[in-house]
Order: C-alpha cells, then sequence, then structure tokens
C-alpha cells in the first residue's frame, strides 16, 4: 500500500514534466535547429505572487526571468527535475536547452568544446523578443559554450543586447 501511495504522489509531482511543451529555433549558422524545452512556472493563482504579475494583452505574463537552462545529459534525473520543479513552484518559467541532443552529436568533452555558440545565440534572441528579462545557466563544460554564444549574441549589433553586472 506504501508502494502505491508513493509511486501515485510522485507520478504527481512530476506530471508537469510529462507535459513540458517545446518548441525549435533555426540557427542559420549552422543550419541546423536548437530544441527548447519549457517548463512553466505553476504560481499562476498563487497568492503570493499576486503583485507581480501583470495584465498584457490578456495574456498574463510574469515579470520573474526566464531561466534558461543550457544542460548537458542529465536532464532527465530525478534531481534535475526535482529542482526544476521547485523553480517552477517559486514562480519561474525554466527553458532546458541539450544543444547535443538538439544537434545529434554525441556526448563528448571534444564535441562540447567544438560547439560554437550559434544556438546559445539564437536562445537569447527568442528570449529577448519576449520582453522579459532571463537569467542563463549552465554547468560544467557548456559554461564556455554560454559565454561563446553570449558574445555572438552581443556583437549582433543590437544595443539592447548590452549585458550588465
Amino acid at each position: 500500500m506504501y508502494r502505491l501511495i508513493m509511486g501515485a504522489l510522485i507520478s504527481v509531482c512530476f506530471s508537469t514534466f510529462a507535459n513540458a511543451e517545446s518548441f525549435s529555433l533555426a540557427v542559420p549558422e549552422l543550419n541546423e535547429e536548437v530544441t527548447v524545452s519549457v517548463y512553466s512556472s505553476t504560481f499562476a493563482n498563487n497568492e503570493v505572487f499576486e503583485n507581480q504579475v501583470q495584465k498584457v494583452d490578456s495574456n498574463q505574463v510574469s515579470n520573474s526571468p526566464i531561466l534558461i537552462w543550457f544542460t548537458e545529459g542529465y536532464a532527465e534525473r530525478s534531481t534535475f527535475r526535482g529542482l526544476i520543479q521547485m523553480l517552477n513552484d517559486t514562480g519561474f518559467d525554466v527553458w532546458q536547452v541539450d544543444l547535443l541532443e538538439s544537434y545529434f552529436i554525441e556526448r563528448t568533452p571534444s564535441n562540447v568544446r567544438q560547439l560554437s555558440g550559434h544556438g546559445v545565440s539564437a536562445v537569447f534572441s527568442a528570449a529577448q523578443e519576449t520582453g522579459r528579462p532571463f537569467v542563463p545557466i549552465s554547468t560544467g563544460r557548456m559554461n564556455l559554450i554560454l559565454l561563446r554564444g553570449a558574445r555572438l549574441w552581443q556583437l549582433a549589433d543590437k544595443p539592447e543586447n548590452l549585458v550588465t553586472f
């Protein structure tokens, strides 16, 4: 009985991940596409965040930043899913991007180091079009690709691409 109840609780807790939406972005420089998985925040009806939500074109748009997480093969792990769920419950939308998976490239250190950053730049441009602030996140070897992509995005000769610290 205990296992049945725990199994039901776990499936309810992680049901958000089965329903994650995704979209593809064209990366013309590479003649490729990048897939972005979107895990939407779960606070829509929560009174705590009522003053952080504004009405825009009859759609609710949060003022909280989009967290763009560039992963390297660990997105299916339960600890990652738990962290995503906690961020969603706190009111953040999370965009998860796995460039190696999008490009159908084997997961090796040399393949990661050879990524140009154009995919990261395309994701940043798409995030910028939402009109919301965004925060890029990466770990390990993806840090280098994140920095390359951020620089390509800045060099796109758009003054609004200014990054401040």
